[in-house]
C-alpha cells in the first residue's frame, strides 16, 4: 500500500472490526457508554419552559414543534405560555415560570428592555435562559438566532445595487419596522440605514412601525406608494407581516416594479409568497434549524452544569436568499398537523 492511500489509525480500527480481525480496545467502548450515561443524567427528566410572543404564528409555531418534540425525544418536561403578542402577559409568564423552577426558559423576548429584570431573576433561581431570535439589553447563558446585523447589511447592498446609483431607478425604499424596540428591528434598520448612507441616490421615503401586524403594513404601504408611485424597493423584517406590504403593491399594479425584500424562518407561508411574485427576494434563515440549535444549546448548558449567569453563548442562524427562480428547490413545509 503506497503512503498516499495508508488509511488512518480510526478508520483502520473500524475497517479490522468490520471484518473480525481485531476489537477497539476496551476504553474506547467505555468511553461511549460513560457518555451516554452522563447525558442521560443531565437530561432526562428535566423541564424546559418555552415562551413565544405568541402561538397561532408559522415561525412561533415552527419552533415550538421542534422544541416539544426534541424535548419528548429525550425524556424532558415541557411546558409552554401563549402571550397572544401581549407583553405584559409574556412578563408574567416569564415570573409564573420562575415561580415553576424549570431547568431552562426559553424565551423570545418582543423588545430589548422588557424582560431584562427577569432574566436576571432566572439566572440567580438557578435556571438557563436561552433567548430565541430576539435579544435583550442584557446576556442570558445563549442566544440562538439571526444574526440581523450582518443579515441587513447583506440586504442594504442589494437594495443599493438594484435602486441606487447607475441603476437608472428612483432610489427610493420603503422600510416597514416591526416593533421599534425589537432587537431583530433595532439592528436591521440601523443596519440598513448605513448601507443606504453609502449611496446618495438612495432616499428612504417612508420607515414606519408595523407592530408585526400584516394589515397595518397594508395600510402603510398603500398611502406611501400613493405620494411615491415610483418607490424602487420595500424591506419588512418578518415575512409574514411583510406580505401585507406586498399586497398593496400588488393592489397598486405595481408588482414587478416594486422589489419587495423580507426575511423568516422558511416555512410555507412564506415560500408561497415568493412563489406567488409578492416576496421578490426572501432571506430565509431555517426555523426548524433553529428549534434544533435552541435545543441543543440547551442540553449542552444542563451537561455542563455551570452556575446560570456565569457565562454566555451564542449561535447566528445561517441564511440564504429564496427567489422565485430557486424556490422548488428550497425546505418550506408546514410542521404536521396534530391527529
Amino acid at each position: 500500500m503506497s503512503r498516499g492511500s495508508r488509511l488512518s489509525k480510526p478508520i483502520a480500527l473500524m475497517f479490522a472490526a468490520m471484518l473480525g480481525i481485531a476489537a477497539l480496545p476496551a476504553n474506547a467502548a467505555d468511553g461511549g457508554v460513560q457518555l451516554k450515561e452522563q447525558y442521560t443524567k443531565a437530561i432526562e427528566g428535566k423541564t424546559i419552559a418555552f415562551l413565544p410572543m405568541t402561538l397561532g404564528a408559522p415561525l412561533m409555531d415552527t419552533w415550538e414543534y421542534v422544541i416539544r418534540t426534541e424535548a419528548e425525544r429525550s425524556n424532558m418536561k415541557y411546558s409552554v405560555k401563549d402571550p397572544a403578542w401581549n407583553s405584559t402577559a409574556l412578563a408574567q409568564a416569564f415570573e409564573g415560570a420562575i415561580a415553576d423552577k424549570p431547568d431552562v426558559i426559553i424565551v423570545q423576548n418582543p423588545n430589548v428592555q422588557l424582560l431584562v429584570k427577569q432574566i436576571k431573576q432566572a439566572q440567580e433561581a438557578g435556571i438557563y435562559v436561552i433567548q430565541l431570535s430576539m435579544m435583550s439589553n442584557t446576556l442570558s447563558d445563549g442566544y440562538v438566532g439571526g444574526d440581523w446585523i450582518e443579515q441587513a447589511e447583506v440586504t442594504g447592498k442589494d437594495i443599493v445595487k438594484q435602486c441606487g446609483t447607475g441603476s437608472g431607478k428612483s432610489g427610493k425604499v420603503v422600510i416597514l419596522q416591526g416593533e421599534l424596540t425589537s432587537a431583530q428591528n433595532v439592528y436591521m434598520t440601523n443596519a440598513l440605514m448605513k448601507e443606504f448612507g453609502k449611496d446618495p441616490a438612495i432616499q428612504v421615503v417612508s420607515s414606519q412601525a408595523t407592530n408585526w401586524d400584516a394589515t397595518k403594513a397594508y395600510d402603510i404601504t398603500t398611502a406611501v406608494l400613493q405620494q411615491h408611485p415610483d418607490v424602487c424597493a420595500i424591506f419588512g423584517p418578518y415575512d409574514i407581516m411583510t406580505i401585507g406590504g406586498a399586497q398593496a403593491v400588488k393592489k397598486a399594479g405595481l408588482s414587478g416594479k416594486v422589489i419587495v425584500y423580507s426575511n423568516g424562518g422558511g416555512y410555507k407561508e412564506g415560500c408561497d409568497a415568493v412563489r406567488a411574485g409578492l416576496i421578490d427576494r426572501y432571506m430565509d434563515w431555517d426555523a426548524w434549524n433553529q428549534g434544533r440549535e435552541v435545543m441543543v444549546m440547551a442540553k449542552n448548558l444542563l451537561m455542563a452544569a455551570e452556575p446560570p449567569g456565569s457565562h454566555s453563548v451564542a449561535s447566528f442562524s445561517s441564511y440564504f436568499w429564496v427567489t422565485k427562480d430557486n424556490v422548488d428547490q428550497a425546505r418550506c413545509s408546514d410542521i404536521p398537523k396534530k391527529s
